[in-house]
């Protein structure tokens, strides 16, 4: 039977505002309860939720933010709900102890697709919610940080800025902010005081000072997953790395990275147009831009990539079956070289398991071994099978071997 926690959480999924005024009536001091549930989706950074951070719908539960969630939010706060409430910190994401209600909402993505996140966020803020969390600048970073996952969360970033929200000059670069970009920058070339207090604290490596060079890539990378093409601009006239590994959240990624990352074709047009490389594999997922474009869903920047066969490296020629390149890049190396973290034959066994026919077969021409197996003890001709590629197979029996 479920709890009358439970059954307010339900009116407010349902946008039932009368049956929640029913329960709170009844029980006041529900206001006030939080959910300490070790149990998705309170497990991590929800943990410790109170039916105010609810109106976030951060995480996503069964139902879409209904119509009237800020008429919702405003009753939950005028009946005594704390607008800075933290939850977070659950047993499976430790250090997330800072959600606040404003931060669930910036960092969400139906208050912002449904175009309620600008009213709620004023909502909160009459009842004296701030919209900074202490001086981590954590909710600013959740809007900047998420545009890889949804684009329109720049535009909850700019709700933040727009209600007072402080910045550095790495944020000012997400937000498109040039004038200030350039205010961090002294005459005689060094980065004023300040210029990434706030980002600073979002770096994995947080306990080391940045340099000023670092400090500008920062910004430079923040640009491009944000598709703030002035900002990236000027910073590349700064003459700065193109191609520089930094952190945004807690992956190393190249501008270039982060521009697919969050579906960005200007970006990284105007990125690749500077010298920005499309053969670099990040050092997490060991996968180029286009990789990433493609496993993320990001079909625009995907299709562009696709247009010009010279963006493809040899690994992502194999992957996305362009034959012609893959030949043009091989030349006369080692069929059965070992590349990256692959052991040797790792080539053919991809074509065989991608069903890459045509490379599989150039392969095959230039000596390559069907047998040799990786460290699972699978070949090439093991995962033709497994996969049901059985043109593969067929081919592999042309060249006497199965």
């Amino acid at each position: 039977m479920p709890t009358e926690f439970e059954k307010a959480v339900n009116a407010i999924d349902l946008g039932d505002l009368d049956l929640l005024k029913q329960i709170i009536e009844a029980k006041p001091d529900l206001i006030k309860v939080r959910n300490e549930s070790k149990e998705e989706p309170y497990a991590g950074y929800f943990h410790g939720a109170t039916l105010l951070h609810h109106v976030a719908f951060n995480p996503h539960r069964d139902q879409q933010i209904p119509a009237n969630i800020v008429e919702i939010a405003e009753y939950l706060l005028q009946s005594g709900a704390d607008p800075n409430a933290i939850c977070g910190g659950g047993p499976t994401q430790p250090g997330t102890d800072h959600g606040t209600v404003i931060g669930l909402i910036i960092s969400g993505s139906q208050p912002i697709n449904t175009g309620l996140a600008q009213p709620l966020v004023e909502t909160l803020v009459k009842y004296g919610a701030e919209v900074e969390y202490g001086e981590s600048g954590v909710n600013l970073f959740g809007a900047l940080y998420h545009t890889v996952e949804n684009k329109r969360q720049k535009e909850a970033a700019e709700i933040l800025y727009n209600l007072g929200h402080d910045i550095d000059m790495v944020f000012a670069a997400g937000l498109g902010l040039l004038h200030s970009v350039k205010g961090y920058i002294h005459p005689d070339g060094y980065l004023k005081e300040g210029a990434d207090r706030y980002f600073s604290q979002h770096r994995r490596d947080d306990n080391q000072t940045a340099s000023d060079l670092e400090i500008l890539q920062d910004c430079l990378l923040a640009a491009s997953v944000n598709n703030q093409l002035h900002v990236i601009e000027f910073l590349l006239t700064l003459d700065l790395d193109i191609n520089a590994w930094r952190k945004w959240g807690p992956w190393s990624v190249t501008p270039l990275h982060g521009a697919a990352w969050a579906g960005w074709v200007e970006a990284t047009q105007l990125l690749i147009e500077n010298g920005a490389s499309t053969m670099l594999h990040d050092p997490e997922h060991n996968s180029t831009a286009i990789g990433w474009a493609h496993y993320c869903g990001r079909t625009e920047v995907f299709e562009w990539f696709n247009q010009n066969d010279s963006y493809f490296n040899l690994f992502d020629a194999l992957e996305f079956d362009k034959a012609d390149r893959f030949r043009e890049l091989f030349g006369d190396q080692d069929p059965d070289m070992a590349i990256g973290e692959g052991q040797r034959g790792v080539l053919l066994r991809m074509a065989a398991h991608d069903g890459r026919k045509e490379i599989a077969r150039f392969l095959l021409e230039k000596g390559a071994d069907p047998q040799l197996k990786n460290s699972e003890g699978k070949s090439a001709s093991d995962w033709a099978k497994i996969n049901k590629h059985d043109d593969v197979l067929t081919l592999f029996q042309e060249f006497g071997s199965e």
